[in-house]
């Protein structure tokens, strides 16, 4: 299973605009749930997976590692996984009663990071701007 998009997600806007390129189609959601070989490739630097609960049948995201949540500068979570050199970040965005699921994997060293771009860096989609429905929904 391919990833929604490769790249470096710093903040909420960068989430933000990647939800909003598969709404418009610049982007896939996920058509359906990762099988169990599937689950175990998914963790990889950059690759970020976008789905729709809706649409894929599942709102459980898996992968082979067990995550342990750590602070966060942004709305996000964030978690860790030892001796995992990745992070992940998962986020919950809303627009029009409809929830996007995104599960995003990072490197956790910063020296590994220059190669990734921001979505806002990617020409398809540097003019994006994403609309003003497209809620973060926080975990509670």
């Amino acid at each position: 299973m391919n990833p929604t998009f490769r790249c470096l997600i710093a903040s909420e806007r960068d989430a933000r605009l990647l939800v909003e390129a598969c709404l418009q189609g610049y982007l896939n959601h996920l058509p359906r749930k990762p099988n169990h070989h599937e689950e175990m490739v998914l963790p990889q630097a950059g690759y970020v997976y976008i789905f729709e609960a809706n649409a894929s049948g599942f709102t459980v995201w898996n992968d082979p590692f067990h995550w342990i949540p750590i602070p966060s500068t942004t709305d996000m979570n964030t978690f860790m996984a030892i001796p995992s050199p990745l992070c992940k970040l998962t986020a919950s965005f809303e627009s029009h009663s409809t929830t996007h699921y995104l599960v995003a994997y990072q490197p956790v060293d910063s020296v590994n990071i220059s190669w990734l771009k921001r979505p806002s860096e990617c020409e398809q989609l540097r003019d994006l701007q994403p609309r003003k429905d497209l809620h973060l929904k926080i975990d509670t």
